[in-house]
């Protein structure tokens, strides 16, 4: 992104959000960078709960502006906990009367500790929600932290992507 910026005949800045996630082997501790994304969210035995940094980071391209080193914050991940991730047209996503989606209240509640399950249940209710009309496009991922038959650590991921208007 800086070389972006500096190569940048018309003056315009370049960034984008990210956030940057590692999966401790057994499956058990999440570490999580985030630069100016949207806060994942850890849906676990019918809560949903924003992983919001504790220290904002800019997004990359903006880090001129502000600090170089980016904090690594670390939740514990337990069997059974799904993270959700998604891009800012989940978020920006508005109903009717202009009011922004909010996905922390519709993952609060019981629900399969199955990524493909998180994902279907956050689009449906955005599509109800919107009336079905997104003006962004939406990227979601979703990974859960499952025990296999032998008792070891294993996760599954499925992602979905949406086209805006």
């Amino acid at each position: 992104m800086q070389e972006l910026n500096a190569e940048s005949a018309e003056g315009a800045e370049s960034f984008a959000t990210a956030a940057v996630i590692e999966i401790a082997g057994d499956g058990s501790v999440l570490y999580l960078s985030n630069l100016g994304h949207c806060a994942p969210l850890l849906v676990h035995q019918g809560r949903s709960r924003s992983l919001d940094p504790a220290d904002p980071t800019l997004p990359l391209g903006l880090g001129d502006l502000g600090r170089i080193r980016v904090p690594v914050e670390q939740y514990p991940l337990p069997p059974g906990a799904t993270l959700a991730l998604f891009t800012n047209g989940v978020l920006e996503a508005r109903d009717r009367h202009g009011v922004f989606y909010d996905p922390v209240p519709h993952l609060s509640r019981p629900l399969p500790s199955d990524p493909a399950a998180i994902l279907d249940t956050l689009l449906a209710d955005l599509a109800r929600h919107t009336g079905g009309r997104l003006d962004d496009d939406a990227a979601l991922l979703a990974v859960t932290h499952q025990r296999d038959a032998c008792d070891g650590a294993a996760a599954q991921s499925v992602d979905r992507t949406s086209q805006g208007g």
